[in-house]
């Protein structure tokens, strides 16, 4: 566990440490000695995140540390998560409401304008050979914000009955068709969403 941790810290090279990938087998302690690296990360004041895949594990191991980081009144740097909850925060912290902003965007209204969060974190991975598996690596994260309409629900009702139909259209063709065979439902989307014409014309 101290050697996982001096390497992880970088002790083994010369200048600035660009990161380190270690193995620790089942059983050898790869929690404490994450909880350990956070924390001394943390006492340098720097913002640390810790991965896991698994909701379970990441919960299991920040209730066990949580008490040892309050009592070095380190655990507001310290933040375990799953890769997923960690994305849709570095979207939230970057742009906030964003889901929103894209559904004002698409009313034609003004949008607010972000500034990026400059500051750099740490990131700590568990179990990182599952991220290279076929469920996370090279997968995308797709935020969506739903457009909740009688209109949009007329739309994608016609497209699954004609279903059928539609795929064995070029994609081009199957567009014009969706518009010309459910036009009322779409002239009422794009009177509210005048700006989702674009996306309509893409998909």
């Amino acid at each position: 566990q101290v050697l996982s941790i001096f390497l992880i810290l970088g002790l083994d090279v010369k200048g600035k440490s660009t990161g380190q990938l270690n193995q620790v087998l089942t059983g050898e302690g790869k929690s404490i000695t994450l909880a350990l690296t956070a924390t001394l990360y943390a006492l340098l004041n720097v913002n640390i995140n810790v991965i896991c895949f698994s909701e379970y594990l990441t919960y299991k191991d920040d209730t066990q540390f949580d008490k040892f980081f309050k009592s070095l009144r380190v655990d507001h740097l310290i933040k375990y998560s799953t890769i997923l909850k960690l994305v849709e925060s570095m979207f939230l912290s970057a742009l906030p409401n964003f889901r929103e902003q894209v559904l004002s965007f698409l009313k034609g209204q003004s949008v607010t304008a972000f500034t990026a969060k400059t500051e750099q974190d740490i990131l700590l991975i568990d179990e990182v050979d599952v991220f290279f598996g076929p469920d996370f690596y090279g997968q995308l994260f797709s935020p969506a914000r739903t457009i909740k309409s009688s209109d949009a629900t007329h739309l994608c009702r016609f497209m699954w009955e004609n279903r059928s139909e539609i795929i064995e259209k070029s994609q081009d063709e199957a567009v014009d068709w969706i518009l010309e065979g459910c036009s009322e439902s779409v002239h009422g989307l794009l009177k509210e969403y005048p700006r989702l014409m674009p996306l309509l014309k893409i998909f």
